[in-house]
């Protein structure tokens, strides 16, 4: 004879539906905990990938152009020594190039003499070479597009400092558009392309010698562009 159940104990009983149910749930949780981790996985290398192909496009000079209407600058690569290079977007308008070495204000662009004009709306290369001719004297150009201006540059006003008979070579600043990364620039600003400016060389307590980076009106090179008056 089978033995009976305590009294007030019984045995748990579930119905087939809903066993199903359950198992219907389970699955789906399952389900979307991998799809879940599988789109987070997913949107991590697709973020990957879009930084490896910035990164690519930028090596290779590329310019990513959002707003036609905002100048973008991209520095190029390369490995000639006082060479600098750049990929410009021109938005609509014409624009002239302007440039100085000497007075070079820490803001801002200068009221200076400038050449031109270009046409813009289109990508233009842009460059800016410093070299010494067969006299031993600098020469500095800044071109844009077959369209060029430049000037000898005096040695001792910013590459070399006199004190007291010795001659030091000054450190500077320098700022560079559209370096490592392309550089998107509003619509009113102009396109400064490189700023640099050399320090002040003074002396030291102990007898030695030290750059200060000046504050305004440096020696140095600034090259930019900005619309036609």
């Amino acid at each position: 004879m089978p033995e009976s159940l305590p009294a007030g104990h019984r045995w748990f009983q579930f119905r087939l539906r809903t066993i199903l149910l359950v198992m219907l749930i389970i699955g789906l949780a399952v389900a979307h905990f991998r799809a879940t981790r599988l789109a987070l996985e997913l949107e991590s290398r697709n973020r990957e990938l879009e930084s490896i192909n910035s990164k690519l496009r930028a090596e290779a000079g590329y310019l990513e152009i959002d707003d036609p209407s905002k100048a973008v600058v991209l520095r190029l690569q390369n490995l000639e020594e006082n060479t600098w290079q750049w990929k410009v977007w021109l938005p609509s308008g014409r624009w002239m190039l302007g440039c100085m070495t000497e007075g070079i204000p820490r803001q801002g662009v200068p009221d200076a003499g400038s050449c031109g004009p270009l046409d813009g709306g289109r990508e233009v290369p842009a460059n800016v070479t410093l070299r010494k001719d067969s006299d031993g004297k600098w020469n500095f150009r800044f071109g844009v597009d077959g369209t060029a201006i430049g000037n000898a540059v005096n040695e001792s006003n910013w590459l070399i400092k006199k004190v007291d008979g010795a001659s030091l070579y000054r450190p500077c600043t320098t700022e560079i558009a559209g370096d490592k990364t392309q550089a998107v620039l509003e619509p009113s600003q102009p396109v400064v392309l490189m700023r640099l400016q050399a320090h002040e060389v003074i002396a030291t307590p102990n007898g030695g010698w030290e750059g200060r980076e000046n504050v305004d009106n440096s020696d140095g090179i600034m090259v930019w562009l900005n619309r036609a008056k």
